[in-house]
């Protein structure tokens, strides 16, 4: 029993890996933003998946209670196979065992009102919804095809940062890694010193560079500090009523 868990466990885990290789590819200037429109095509996904489950479960437990009451039991393992898996793979557009079996008993008139609640379910789902979700994509795309070059900068940046802080060595010999961390912050920690901190910099390639991101900084943060105070004294002028009396 427990071999088959951990074979499931460690299958997961293999395919987690494979997605995660993904994102080596991102360090390419032609590929990067393609990751970029992957992942916020995910979250419309996600939205759109939280409209299909109602749907789903909305037809497959309706439809069941009346073509199929009491021939299985309802448990975690039937549920799913019964009612939502056959229902799920109607978005694909394979629906021909669900036309085969209503077609047993064509007269019934849970069967009749079956077949209506199949055509308006295909009709929302398969036209609808599939519709607007194709919609939501192009318009992701489009909005991440216009930023595209920033888009991978900034992944490619965030990319690097976070491997900067990662350990040398894989699991499940990382420990060791973080033992030497941790005896270096605890000598460091006794002798009171605090400067070898390890830190993430951007290092521009040209030398002026360094220069201008400075400039550019110090004229930023002048920016917004006189825009918050205008905020503020804009603020204070409306919250002072004058006294008509």
């Amino acid at each position: 029993m427990w071999l088959y868990v951990y074979r499931v466990v460690m299958a997961y885990d293999l395919e987690l890996w494979f997605i995660r290789t993904v994102l080596f590819v991102g360090v390419v200037s032609s590929l990067g933003p393609k990751l970029a429109m992957i992942r916020k095509m995910t979250n419309d996904l996600l939205l759109f998946i939280i409209i299909i489950v109602i749907f789903i479960f909305g037809y497959g437990i309706t439809s069941r209670s009346m073509t199929a009451y009491g021939t299985f039991d309802l448990d975690g393992r039937q549920f799913f196979r019964n009612i939502v898996y056959p229902v799920y793979y109607f978005v694909l557009g394979k629906f021909d065992d669900e036309l085969a079996q209503l077609d047993i008993t064509p007269d019934v008139n849970t069967t009749i009102a079956t077949q209506v609640m199949l055509a308006f379910h295909m009709l929302i789902v398969n036209i609808l919804l599939l519709n607007l979700l194709i919609a939501l994509f192009s318009n992701t795309i489009n909005d991440v095809q216009t930023q595209a070059y920033h888009i991978w900068a900034y992944d490619r940046c965030a990319f690097i940062r976070d491997f900067y802080f990662q350990p040398p060595l894989f699991p499940p010999f990382r420990f060791l890694i973080w033992m030497v961390e941790f005896l270096r912050w605890w000598w460091h920690k006794c002798k009171n010193d605090d400067k070898n901190t390890k830190c993430f910099k951007m290092i521009p390639e040209i030398p002026y560079l360094d220069n201008e991101w400075s400039e550019f900084e110090r004229f930023s943060t002048n920016d917004y500090i006189r825009y918050v105070l205008d905020s503020q004294i804009y603020k204070a002028a409306n919250t002072i009523t004058p006294d008509i009396s």
